[in-house]
């Protein structure tokens, strides 16, 4: 028979490009669980379309997640501890900021770039 030698596993298989998972782009950033004023990471890349950031806050310190492009905010998580949040914006290609928007920390350097690519 063939079928022992056919994959018949769909794992893995990309989404159809009618499917609303192949357009959404999910990247993972969290606090500094020690509660340093610092994210684990200072750049993030995401496909254009819809992103989708999880914020992880496992710090006793209260975080969000803030993007903007220049001066203007696209959006925020909700100020949280414990947890994570999900902050979804449709994006263009190019380069954003975020930021943790808690006054002191974007100063202490909780913020980053956000790299979105065509």
């Amino acid at each position: 028979t063939t079928a022992a030698t056919t994959p018949t596993a769909t794992t893995g298989t990309p989404a159809p490009p009618s499917s609303p998972a192949a357009k959404a782009t999910k990247v993972l950033l969290a606090a500094d669980p020690g509660g340093q004023l610092a994210y684990d990471t200072k750049t993030l890349t995401a496909k254009a379309g819809t992103v989708s950031i999880v914020m992880t806050n496992m710090s006793p310190v209260e975080h969000d997640v803030t993007v903007a492009e220049g001066s203007k905010v696209l959006g925020a998580t909700p100020t949280f501890v414990g947890g994570s949040k999900t902050l979804t914006l449709k994006l263009k290609p190019g380069t954003y900021t975020f930021y943790c928007s808690v006054p002191g920390h974007r100063q202490a350097g909780m913020e980053g770039k956000l790299t979105v690519t065509q």
